[in-house]
């Protein structure tokens, strides 16, 4: 018995999904191919000199600054999402402090919310070799934005919570500040994986969490030891 030939609508629904999956699959591999993520897992050595997107931190800089940067997240997720973090600069201060969630922080109920003012604010992610971009700068509002940040950093609901995808994440986080603060006006680009957690979700991780610590430990940066 001959195998009957394949109906045409078949065929169509076949390359139309064969089209729709290279498609989702572009970015990623472009990613890979241009060198863009470290799939290894290693953390990359530091390049020198050091190529910096700003050095805002420059004599005569005093006014008030906040950034908000992303970069190939580490190992394998460098080929399909971003980690980003929010940097800021008060006015008259030396050094900028970086807020940003971190994975590797959480377990035993700690927190993976990061406030740190001993990394530069533009200094490249952990296992990527590429500097990060920055996504968005603010001056006139950022005496605005610094002062809303202790309040909306507290405000976060996913403290003790970490999840690749679909979050909550580093990206989380910075959307969490984006909607706290109406003048950081960030759009976070579609490689923010996490950032459009369902905000209804807030409300039972924070009544779950008020129990435990504050979720910024601000101070000497903690121990960056490598990813598990």
């Amino acid at each position: 018995m001959t195998t009957p030939l394949p109906r045409p609508k078949a065929l169509r629904m076949a390359l139309w999904l064969v089209m729709f999956l290279g498609l989702l699959l572009a970015g990623p591999l472009l990613a890979l191919a241009l060198g863009r993520a470290n799939v290894s897992g290693r953390l990359a050595q530091r390049v020198a000199p050091r190529r910096r997107v700003w050095r805002p931190t420059r004599r005569g800089h005093r006014e008030a600054v906040v950034q908000v940067y992303a970069s190939r997240a580490f190992s394998w997720r460098g080929a399909f999402a971003d980690h980003m973090w929010l940097a800021a600069k008060a006015e008259g201060a030396d050094r900028f402090t970086r807020y940003e969630v971190i994975g590797w922080y959480g377990g035993g109920g700690r927190s993976v919310v990061s406030a740190s003012d001993q990394r530069a604010p533009d200094e490249e992610w952990f296992g990527v070799r590429a500097a990060p971009h920055p996504v968005m700068s603010a001056a006139s509002d950022a005496d605005a934005i610094i002062r809303k940040l202790p309040h909306a950093i507290d405000a976060y609901p996913y403290t003790s919570s970490y999840s690749v995808w679909p979050g909550p994440n580093s990206n989380t986080f910075i959307a969490h500040l984006g909607r706290e603060i109406a003048e950081l006006r960030v759009t976070l680009p579609s490689t923010a994986i996490g950032k459009d957690l369902p905000a209804h979700r807030s409300h039972r991780f924070k009544d779950a969490q008020r129990h435990r610590h504050s979720a910024v430990a601000v101070g000497p940066a903690r121990c960056h030891r490598r990813p598990g």
